[in-house]
């Protein structure tokens, strides 16, 4: 890393640097394979960076780049979920503060331009100076282009179609365009040459790096740029080692023509280059590239020698109109350059620069997945970068046969977990007949009038639901006394007694629903409820973080509501009972939450199927499982197991699995009680960002870098 290497540079200068209450020398005895730590710690830089008075200008570049790298490390987590995300570097996470990044969203709708306001250096504002000194200002942009959805999707060329949340970019679609734009035109001479020479051998800083424009040529709008690893001047016969990941280059410069056509040549750790001219390169044999910003002769009576200004580790770019970005001489594939020149204003041997631009096209199919990268080809300045899915508590509800005859429920509620016998086959036969586990112990869930009868000889439990808005909670309860001198008693699902002793028309709280005892008979075994406050005797069960379950009832007798037609397959419409291939199943009926937390506000419902198998076995599906899906996305196999996972295109999306691999297949929800999002960032390339921890919140703080003198 760039920054580790200033880091030893500073300790091999031996300049003032005091970081976190640490001498240079302390710091340097830790490992910089763990930097930014232990400068950082929890998001926090705690220290002064200092350079001396008479500081050489390496060690105050060394020391900006540090700062500069740690005033973007950020460090966040929300208290209880467990994850947090750093950054290390300049990046701007695609979000606004009412305006999270959900499955179905695309980029440019949540934000389509980016400038220095997201970016403040890789798209900082800056100047072309030309050779007579006149300033040209210019401002860079990035507008990201339409139809980068994030969605649910598995893919063959994406780790052999593992089901993934993420972004799919196709071949051929536009990723982005990069735009320089001069506030004022930039004005040029253009010599015999046709080169545009005022701008030739000045600087200019284009996505966060500085190059100098080494060539230009008017008639075809190109312009010719290098930066390098390494930029230094040396006179003929000088040597001086550098530094470039790690490797040291020892570099001589045994000639350098001042007569007729000017070249140079160098010795680098013993090999010697070919003889370069102005905006030359030469690759050494480690690939690592030589190339020539200016020679310098020195003139008849000068007491100097002849100098060269060169790059080490160089990168040639070159930008012409409407063609592909050159890189080293080669062609960067679905890159194309625009340079628009005008006359417009200025002499006829005179031209003016108005905008450079940069347009970014996926050459094969990109995914912007957690844990992956897609960076610009070529420039390799900016990418985009995906760290994760946040899927908040990732509550989990399962719907499972239990036996051959019966389904059951497994969830979570505000005050205990429940695993109720739902559905049941009394007599085996692939037909549902009542909620529960068996006939003499039936689940009251009529969803009818407030007022309802509970018959310990036949009814076990009873469910009370209270919705209302953000709010909501469901009690599973029963009748566990009846005694005609000392009332009746009720407890919870957990055992608590929440009634006792109660008389006709005496009431009780459970939660905030309140129920009046109307009248009971103990030698009967049967007690009259009304619900006072509350949704009813419901069908409707929500979980502890907010996932309604609808449940199908009344199926006595499976009465002809609740009959398919199997060969239209399943969610199809109902039929009666005796139409043709008429089938039994009933639907489970799941809903979140929106964004806001409003029960049963979610966009989208899954249909969970109850039906049977060809012996009468009870299994449960979701329509159309391995095909398009179900209501709200698409369905995935996992791998070659028989389970499939879909996920609703939604802002609090639900994650179902079904596993279909025995004789009895089963589904499995995984809720997150709040918004869903991702954590997508367009950054600079060296950028680094990472994520620990299980899935939850974030909060993100930048930190503040104080440098001073010493």
């Amino acid at each position: 890393m760039k920054l580790k290497r200033a880091i030893k540079k500073i300790a091999a200068l031996g300049c003032g640097v005091a970081m976190v209450g640490s001498t240079i020398m302390g710091a340097m005895a830790l490992d910089l394979a763990d930097y930014p730590s232990p400068f950082i710690s929890g998001g926090k830089f705690a220290g002064v960076m200092a350079v001396g008075d008479n500081a050489k200008a390496e060690d105050v570049i060394g020391v900006t780049d540090i700062a500069t790298s740690l005033q973007y490390v950020t460090s966040g987590g929300d208290a209880g979920t467990g994850i947090s995300t750093s950054v290390v570097g300049e990046a701007y996470k695609i979000e606004k503060s009412a305006d999270k990044f959900n499955i179905g969203d695309e980029i440019d709708n949540i934000k389509s331009k980016i400038d220095k306001d997201e970016l403040p250096t890789i798209l900082a504002d800056g100047e072309l100076r030309n050779k007579e000194g006149k300033e040209f200002e210019y401002e860079q942009e990035i507008t990201i282009a339409d139809g980068h959805q994030l969605t649910h999707f598995a893919d063959k060329d994406y780790k052999d179609e593992e089901p993934t949340i993420g972004i799919k970019l196709d071949k051929s679609d536009i990723v982005l365009l990069y735009e320089l734009d001069f506030k004022t035109n930039a004005e040029s001479s253009v010599d015999a040459n046709d080169d545009m020479d005022d701008w030739e051998d000045r600087e200019i800083q284009m996505l966060g790096e500085t190059y100098d424009i080494i060539g230009s040529d008017n008639s075809t709008a190109e312009l010719e740029l290098m930066k390098g690893a390494t930029k230094d001047t040396l006179e003929e016969g000088e040597t001086k080692t550098y530094t470039i990941d790690g490797v040291e280059y020892e570099v001589n410069v045994p000639i350098i023509t001042d007569t007729g056509t000017q070249y140079v040549k160098f010795v680098v750790n013993g090999e010697t280059t070919d003889a370069l001219q102005d905006g030359e390169t030469y690759k050494l044999s480690n690939g690592v590239q030589v190339g020539i910003r200016e020679i310098l002769p020195n003139e008849a009576g000068d007491v100097s020698q002849d100098m060269v200004t060169f790059y080490l580790g160089a990168k040639k770019v070159k930008l012409t109109n409407g063609q592909e970005l050159e890189m080293d001489e080669d062609d960067v594939d679905n890159v194309d350059a625009y340079v628009n020149l005008t006359r417009a204003g200025v002499t006829a041997d005179e031209t003016a620069l108005e905008q450079i631009g940069i347009m970014w096209t996926a050459d094969d199919d990109l995914f912007i997945a957690p844990g992956e990268e897609v960076v610009m080809p070529g420039l390799e300045a900016i990418k985009f970068s995906m760290d994760s899915f946040y899927m908040g508590k990732e509550e989990v509800v399962e719907i499972m046969p239990s036996g051959k005859d019966t389904i059951k429920l497994k969830a979570p509620l505000a005050e205990y977990d429940v695993d109720l016998d739902i559905l049941f086959d009394v007599g085996n036969d692939g037909t549902w007949n009542v909620n529960g586990g068996a006939a003499n112990k039936e689940l009251i869930i009529n969803n009818t009038a407030n007022s309802f009868l509970v018959d310990t000889d036949t009814d076990e439990y009873f469910v009370v639901t209270r919705i209302d808005g953000e709010d909501a909670e469901t009690h599973v309860l029963e009748v566990s006394r009846i005694d005609d001198t000392d009332g009746v008693n009720v407890k919870d699902y957990a055992g608590n007694l929440v009634a006792s002793k109660k008389s006709a028309l005496d009431t009780f709280d459970v939660g905030d629903i309140e129920l009046r005892i109307d009248a009971f008979d103990e030698g009967t075994n049967w007690v009259n409820f009304t619900m006072i406050s509350g949704n009813g005797v419901s069908n409707t069960i929500v979980t502890k973080e907010g996932l309604q379950i609808k449940l199908p009832y009344n199926m006595t007798n499976n009465t002809g509501s609740y009959w398919v037609n199997a060969s239209q397959g399943a969610g199809t419409a109902l039929v009666g009972a005796g139409a043709a291939n008429a089938v039994p199943q009933v639907e489970i009926v799941i809903q979140g939450e929106d964004k806001d937390e409003n029960i049963a506000a979610g966009a989208q419902n899954v249909q969970i199927v109850a039906s049977f198998t060809a012996a009468n076995e009870a299994t449960l599906s979701i329509p159309n499982a391995n095909e398009t899906g179900y209501n709200g996305g698409d369905v995935f196999e996992i791998g070659n197991t028989d389970d499939y996972v879909g996920i609703t295109n939604e802002s609090v999306s639900i994650k179902v699995e079904t596993d279909t691999g025995g004789d009895q297949d089963s589904v499995k929800v995984t809720y997150p009680g709040e918004e869903t999002y991702a954590n997508i960032y367009i950054a600079s390339q060296a950028t680094v960002i990472e994520s620990s921890g299980s899935a939850g919140g974030e909060s993100v703080e930048v930190s503040k870098i104080e440098v001073g003198a010493n």
